[in-house]
């Protein structure tokens, strides 16, 4: 192994030293390799090596690696040893091919490391466009591209900004292409939405027919710019222009363009179908063919389609292909933001299927994983979304306030968040009763795009916030959303939201709305709305039954605050059973069942799906409402009235 090759000990010699440093706890074994146990310890060992020492031993390692397989992490270890040794010429030569290595394995932070450990070489050499075979701009260009795909978007951004200030004048093509990457740097990380940047590379090339695929590539940057803006119109335009370019290129046999083909069908398919146009789904399936051995493209479909099956209100499809597309991300490429994405798809999924408190588990787990940007954004705001929908009012305002700066940069420009931010906000404004403050943020967010499926949850937000201003003889003005249902009113999900909408004003019955494709949640919603205006209406008995089948439901779904307010209103009324036991929630008596089998609230949690935060909070209302001091006296009491239930003679 490396180790032997740098020590030249024979097998014996050198099992016998490592095994006196195991014992001493200096190094532990990590798999099939050797670690020290603290770093402060190696730091220390480090320090006390004489200069020859250090310089001696990173030339015997970069040596044994180089006799090593070369895959990215070790030619990225030759880089570091042959800098560390002093030896510059050969670090740099061995960045640069260890930075082709990763970008070929997908491996971006490899990519990103080698490709700042070779600029940071470059004026230490002689001769480093020899020695890296490019020059130094197009090392930057190459490099911020690795961070961007690796997540660190401002620095991303700096390596971008820089190499397009210092692209020779002369390289038409060349700084037209890094003007291409600049406009998504820009939008990435939240300072612009990168059009002008584009528009002013595309008027470098001009129409220089040499320049026909390089132009397909900015149209499509503008048209992923404005697809993700929700400006749909311009962005099938811009897809439709890059297609048109690489057919084109392609009838003349001057180019390979199937990946510029797949990547316009699938923006034209995301930009129809958010359009409100069914007609985009189908795109999918047609771009997928053109994607087939494409990585970048492939995970685009996963992302895009997943996303758009979601808005349709086919939740089950929307989550195999995520599912399927999370595999596919994990044997195809080690890009992480696309993989949030999709995992991300796959919690909204979980959602919308009515799994909330799974999707809460997961999501938890994977944002402590997320660096914050475009991606991030994204995953906290739909988080902030389930926190309300699990009627966790207080977790969802803390949540907003402590990632405010992060929504609010990368949500500037990415409709999705952007929108979703106004559903959010409105839904916690309508909580505390503040009307006004609701109908700002569903106007704000009708208005940033109002041509887009997205605004349909902002209609019954407008709605229920109009209801509770004529309650107290106030009125507003309702025909934006009217207007915005009539032109979505081809799309899958849109009756579901009619009815909402009518239902909150008194103009339809809440029936209609659990008869209609959408969220679980709003299902269970209107269940809740409709035993309350049962109750309203005098007709107890009926009310009784909504209200306990409205608790059930609504514990099925892990949405806690629906089954607490339908609990409250049958014990207001005198609804409510008197046994304590049966006030528990369906989800307390799982976890009283659990807790009285002996586990532990970790072990329940990863039986149940939920953090074991859920559990403690479960735990403690067992414990309230059976009036008992401890986890003991719980299981007790559950067993002893297990024991008094009467069996059926046989």
């Amino acid at each position: 192994g490396i180790l032997a090759a740098v020590f030249a000990a024979d097998d014996e010699s050198l099992e016998r030293a490592v095994r006196g440093a195991v014992d001493a706890q200096v190094v532990v074994i990590d798999r099939t390799a050797y670690a020290f146990r603290h770093a402060l310890m190696q730091e220390a060992i480090y320090a006390d090596l004489l200069p020859t020492e250090r310089t001696r031993l990173h030339t015997a390692y970069a040596v044994a690696l180089e006799a090593a397989p070369p895959t990215p992490r070790a030619l990225a270890d030759i880089a570091h040893h042959w800098r560390a040794a002093n030896v510059s010429d050969r670090a740099l030569a061995a960045a640069v091919t260890s930075q082709r290595a990763a970008l070929g394995a997908s491996a971006w932070s490899t990519a990103a490391e080698s490709g700042e450990r070779a600029l940071e070489l470059w004026d230490s050499v002689a001769g480093p466009e020899e020695l890296s075979g490019m020059t130094r701009v197009q090392l930057l260009r190459v490099t911020a591209g690795a961070l961007g795909a690796a997540n660190r978007l401002d620095r991303a951004l700096a390596f971008a900004r820089e190499a397009a200030a210092q692209w020779p004048s002369d390289d038409v093509a060349g700084r037209a292409r890094m003007l291409g990457d600049l406009a998504l740097s820009e939008f990435d990380a939240g300072v612009s939405d990168g059009g002008a940047t584009i528009d002013t590379a595309l008027a470098i090339l001009g129409d220089d027919p040499r320049h026909d695929l390089q132009r397909a590539d900015l149209l499509l940057n503008a048209a992923r710019l404005h697809m993700l803006s929700g400006r749909n119109a311009a962005g099938i335009e811009a897809a439709d222009g890059a297609r048109r370019i690489a057919d084109a290129v392609m009838e003349k046999g001057d180019g390979e363009t199937t990946e510029i083909i797949a990547q316009s069908l699938l923006i034209a398919a995301t930009c129809r179908a958010t359009g409100g146009d069914p007609a985009g789904i189908p795109l999918f399936e047609e771009a997928r063919r053109y994607a087939a051995g494409h990585t970048r493209a492939t995970m685009r479909y996963f992302i895009n389609y997943s996303n758009t099956l979601m808005l349709a209100g086919r939740y089950e499809e929307a989550k195999s292909v995520a599912e399927e597309g999370i595999d596919f991300g994990r044997s195809a490429m080690a890009d992480r933001g696309p993989l949030v994405m999709i995992q991300s798809n796959r919690i909204e999924a979980l959602m919308y299927l009515g799994h909330l408190e799974e999707a809460q588990a997961v999501g938890a787990k994977l944002l402590r994983m997320t660096e914050p940007g475009l991606y991030s954004a994204f995953l906290r705001e739909r988080l902030l979304c389930l926190d309300i929908w699990r009627g966790e009012l207080d977790a969802a305002a803390s949540a907003f306030g402590a990632a405010r700066m992060e929504l609010d940069a990368f949500g500037a420009y990415e409709f999705q968040t952007r929108l979703g931010l106004a559903y959010d906000l409105g839904e916690l404004a309508l909580a505390r009763g503040d009307a006004d403050e609701a109908l700002r943020h569903a106007r704000s967010g009708l208005e940033a795009a109002g041509g887009t499926v997205l605004v349909l949850p902002l209609t019954a937000v407008g709605a229920r916030a109009v209801a509770q201003l004529r309650s107290r003889g106030e009125d507003a003005d309702l025909e934006p959303y009217r207007a915005a249902l009539a032109s979505l009113a081809d799309w899958p999900t849109t009756p579901l939201w009619a009815a909402v909408f009518a239902a909150e004003l008194g103009e339809g019955e809440w029936d209609a709305v659990t008869e209609a494709v959408g969220p679980a949640y709003v299902h269970a919603y209107a269940r809740l709305r409709r035993a309350e205006s049962l109750l309203a209406e005098g007709r107890r008995g009926e009310a009784q039954t909504a209200l306990t089948d409205s608790a059930r439901v609504a514990d099925e779904f892990g949405a806690d605050g629906l089954a607490a307010r339908a609990r409250d209103l049958l014990a207001d009324a005198g609804l409510a059973a008197d046994a304590s036991h049966s006030a528990l929630t369906a989800r307390e008596e799982q976890v009283l069942e659990l807790v009285a089998e002996g586990l532990t609230n970790a072990q329940i949690a990863e039986r149940l799906y939920i953090s074991a935060k859920t559990v403690s909070v479960h735990v403690s209302a067992v414990l309230r409402k059976l009036n008992v001091p401890s986890r003991t006296a719980a299981a007790a009491a559950h067993r002893a009235a297990a024991s008094d239930v009467p069996t059926r003679a046989g």
